[in-house]
């Protein structure tokens, strides 16, 4: 799972792009401050829920502090898991629920698409209700 995060953030950060303003692409999202404590840091929470019997909602929360359109994002991921995938109002954030346990391959999905805008350190896993980092 790591090896895909790493390859697409290296293949990133190699590009032309540099740190410099003047460099910077002006249509790239910039992270928004949105939701949580003050002074929080954006984070992605990627959490799976049984819905009934052998059912499963897996939600994925926080992409939208990352200035990514959580319209296409949820597109995207459905088509990438063929199924149904809804931008649902949770607790006063947004977040995107796809159907089915796609808690393996969700991070993998996250690393090739936005690698250059979620840092692999801000994405976390909740799991019998404790939240714990994907890497």
């Amino acid at each position: 799972t790591q090896s895909t995060w790493a390859v697409a953030a290296a293949a990133a950060a190699s590009g032309a792009r540099e740190d410099s303003d003047d460099d910077a692409p002006q249509d790239a999202p910039k992270p928004k401050k949105k939701g949580g404590k003050k002074g929080e840091a954006p984070k992605v929470v990627i959490s799976v829920t049984a819905r009934s019997k052998r059912k499963f909602v897996t939600a994925v929360a926080g992409l939208d502090t990352f200035g990514i359109r959580l319209k296409d994002a949820a597109k995207l991921l459905g088509k990438r898991f063929a199924a149904t995938a809804s931008i649902v109002k949770e607790a006063g954030q947004d977040e995107i629920h796809i159907q089915g346990d796609h808690s393996d391959e969700i991070v993998d999905v996250l690393g090739d698409n936005w690698a250059e805008f979620i840092d692999p350190d801000l994405v976390f896993m909740l799991e019998d209700g404790k939240v714990r980092k994907v890497f």
